[in-house]
């Protein structure tokens, strides 16, 4: 997985990230955070926000996963900053404030002069 972070290849990242799914295999944070950093890499922050969505999860009943949780927050904020998207930033950044998460409201602002 981390292969397809440094490639850049967040098809196989996103591929290899349902085959663990598929054979019902926990991923653990090297495969979450290098999922997702190869979605955010190649501006698929959607699919990024796919795999967030079961880290989420994971961060509810755990307190271990929060640290992951906020790093790939941030990746994903990042993100969306980069592509101008800061609707999507702005939501982000009230799902981190919800979660208690450290949140970069100067990341957030800096989206806001693309429109």
């Amino acid at each position: 997985m981390d292969a397809c972070k440094e490639s850049g290849n967040w098809r196989l990242a996103m591929f290899l990230w349902n085959c663990l799914r598929q054979a019902e295999v926990k991923p653990n944070r090297a495969c979450f955070n290098a999922c997702i950093g190869s979605c955010t890499q190649s501006g698929e922050w959607q699919q990024a926000l796919t795999v967030l969505g079961e880290l989420l999860d994971l961060a509810r009943l755990n307190a271990r996963w929060r640290d992951s949780l906020a790093v790939n927050y941030r990746a994903i904020l990042d993100a969306c900053r980069s592509e101008g998207l800061w609707q999507q930033a702005l939501e982000l950044m009230t799902g981190m404030q919800q979660l208690r998460l450290d949140v970069d409201v100067d990341k957030v602002l800096k989206a806001l002069p693309t429109l």
